[in-house]
């Protein structure tokens, strides 16, 4: 587990980019990597003084999920919202969680609207 500081869960691939960049590391280099070792993201907000959990997303190879056109990054999909409507990230979550005999939130198993606009 670790901590990187992003403005939402969609800003993680721009922040590793840069990272990654000050340490000589190519974008081309930073995709295999984060998708290895990253599989999931937990956004935190602050709240009036606290902090309470803003989104939920899976990491992914943006390849391996058939987007992003080939371009290089890690690919941030959206499987679970504050207002607990699951996103297009929900069902790898849910595989995540299932092969850690992890049982997941109500909220994502219940249907939901869907993927919407955004990053999904």
């Amino acid at each position: 587990m670790t901590t990187l500081h992003a403005n939402s869960a969609a800003d993680l691939p721009a922040r590793l980019t840069a990272l990654a960049a000050l340490a000589g590391l190519a974008p081309e280099a930073l995709e295999p990597l984060a998708a290895a070792g990253l599989h999931a993201v937990v956004h935190l907000r602050r709240r009036l003084g606290r902090r309470e959990v803003a989104e939920i997303a899976t990491v992914s190879s943006g390849r391996e999920a058939g987007e992003r056109g080939g371009e290089s990054g890690p690919c941030i999909r959206r499987a679970l919202s504050c207002d607990g409507n699951p996103g297009s990230g929900a069902q790898l979550l849910l595989r995540l969680l299932s092969e850690r005999g992890v049982e997941p939130p109500a909220a994502l198993l219940a249907p939901g609207p869907g993927p919407g606009p955004g990053p999904g």
